[in-house]
């Protein structure tokens, strides 16, 4: 569908949509109305009640030939017990209501399936409009539609980094129940995050909105203190990034936190008790507000910042702690999580939505090279298939044969968009278990393993650490042109580059003017299908390439 309704397309879509939704909707009503009016008029002939007829008829396309004979008998020559005299009860000849049946049950056959089928095409139509017209609103809904499945919140992630929309972190003077549009990016629902509920997060936008923004992490403790809001739930919204543009850090905010809802606490018991000083008297919410005392202290590291965010938002926003590897992986793999997830099967029908795509063009890219990755073959992963997948490793459990007593173990690899399970059997992990441990970086070939209502897992043949892969010096730069046609506006191409940055520098070139120049520094990428995929979309195709010196 992505691929059919581009962006140069819909010109022509947008003066034929009226026309085309209209003819379809007559379609759905006309096998709608005549559907009515066949069993209407057989349940007339039969003596069945309309609702039953019209229950059968929505069965029949799945009834086994069994019941099929039972439900004929019925037809015709009734079924007393329920009060249903049959077509020979009410004066029509046996053949002729078999006959009767015999018509009703193949337009059964074809009205429903072919009338939902073009019930389908309309919505796909609305919504592949509202994607093309309104991405970011059509997007922020989407991710609000599946906010309790985090793996699936984490491929539409993937999806709005490659339209160019950034998703920006939770916040307490910004952020609603739901993915919210902010501009032109979304901003992360508060209810998604964990130890938060709903309850609590329409409380903190209804005080939003009556008392103005909260200005500290002890303005937001006092106005909320009123809302029984728990310590667990303030410990959350710092570590999800949700107080970050109070102008703290998140070490700071965890630091004082427990001693101001402490100290709130104590002043709310005070007041209960009666005790209140001259100055409470006369206090306006103005006078009252109190600036927040933090302790001068650094940072959290990064790590474990990222690692924080993703236990409170089930995916990293802010960042990701295999961004640095992100090319290795790119140039290694060609298959990621996304491809493994069971309940988003059919999703990614066309193709691989991660690295194979990006692999497979850096193999093309390099004429001295030998490809490292296979081509990933298209369509959905099957039992037995090969595949090159890598990731960090989060989790490993280490198991032993019943036999043997020989040790194996279960690894949890986790990429750029999920993880996935790998087994390494005694043989291999003989050689590698050592190596084995948690933050290590690995690339995995093995074979699929395939279960029904089960994500696929991989069997592991041979591994790969991070550190035993060839380094290149090779200085890669990324060409963009702006073409005379489009007049994009500068600050359009540097929200997509920001959102990618890296080591790779970066030069412009402006087809008009016909001059070159350097990007600056903070917007150098690291070079990725993503990013390549997003800003040819906005400059158009051809538009960016990747040298080599």
């Amino acid at each position: 569908m992505r691929g059919v309704f581009k962006r140069e397309l819909m010109g022509y879509f947008q003066n034929m949509q009226g026309y085309i939704f209209i003819a379809v909707f007559l379609l759905i009503s006309t096998f709608a109305f005549l559907a009515r009016c066949v069993f209407a008029q057989s349940a007339s002939m039969s003596g069945v009640f309309y609702f039953l007829i019209d229950t059968l008829m929505l069965l029949i396309p799945i009834l086994t030939m069994r019941l099929m004979a039972e439900e004929r008998r019925n037809f015709i020559h009734g079924l007393p017990e329920a009060g249903v005299p049959g077509c020979i009860a009410n004066g029509v000849p046996e053949n002729i209501a078999s006959q009767i049946f015999d018509d009703m049950t193949d337009f059964a056959a074809y009205a429903f399936n072919k009338s939902h089928a073009a019930g389908y095409a309309v919505v796909s139509y609305q919504t592949a409009w509202l994607k093309c017209y309104y991405p970011v609103e059509f997007m922020a809904a989407t991710m609000t539609s599946i906010m309790d499945n985090i793996g699936k919140v984490a491929g539409y992630i993937h999806e709005c980094k490659k339209m160019g929309i950034k998703l920006l972190p939770p916040d307490i003077n910004e952020g609603h129940v739901t993915f919210s549009v902010t501009g032109n990016d979304i901003r992360f629902a508060l209810a998604a995050i964990r130890n938060v509920g709903r309850g609590m997060v329409i409380a903190i936008v209804k005080e939003r909105e009556q008392g103005g923004k909260f200005r500290g992490i002890t303005d937001f403790i006092r106005r909320m203190s009123g809302h029984d809001i728990n310590k667990r739930c303030v410990e959350s919204l710092i570590k999800a990034g949700a107080f970050d543009s109070l102008g703290g850090t998140r070490a700071q905010y965890m630091t004082v936190f427990e001693n101001i809802m402490s100290g709130q606490q104590l002043t709310k018991k005070t007041t209960l008790e009666g005790q209140m000083s001259l100055f409470d008297l006369d206090e306006s919410p103005e006078d009252s507000y109190e600036a927040d005392d933090l302790p001068r202290i650094g940072e959290l590291p990064k790590r474990m910042l990222l690692a924080n965010e993703k236990d409170m938002l089930g995916v990293y926003v802010s960042g990701h702690p295999l961004s640095d590897y992100e090319e290795a992986l790119r140039k290694y793999t060609n298959y990621t999580s996304l491809d493994f997830n069971v309940s988003d099967a059919g999703e990614n029908s066309e193709g691989q939505a991660g690295y194979a795509g990006e692999s497979q063009n850096a193999a093309s890219n390099s004429d001295n090279e030998t490809s490292l990755v296979d081509d990933a073959p298209p369509g959905g992963l099957v039992d037995g298939q090969s595949v090159k997948y890598g990731g960090m490793i989060t989790a490993k459990s280490v198991k032993y044969t019943k036999a043997e007593s020989k040790p194996f173990c279960f690894l949890t690899v986790e990429d750029m968009y999920g993880a996935v399970e790998v087994v390494v059997f005694n043989k291999l992990y003989e050689k590698f278990g050592s190596k084995l441990t948690t933050d290590q970086v690995v690339i995995v070939q093995g074979k699929v393993s395939v279960r029904e209502d089960e994500d696929s897992k991989i069997i592991a043949n041979d591994m790969l650490m991070y550190d035993d892969i060839p380094q290149e010096t090779a200085a890669k730069t990324l060409w963009v042109k702006v073409p005379k046609q489009r007049p994009i506006p500068p600050n359009h191409i540097t929200d997509i580059l920001s959102a990618y940055r890296g080591d790779t520098q970066v030069m412009i070139y402006n087809e008009a003017q016909n001059r070159k120049f350097l990007a600056n520094r903070s917007y150098w990428v690291n070079v990725s299908d993503d990013l390549i995929r997003a800003l040819e979309g906005l400059l158009g195709s051809g538009t960016v390439k990747i040298t080599v010196k």
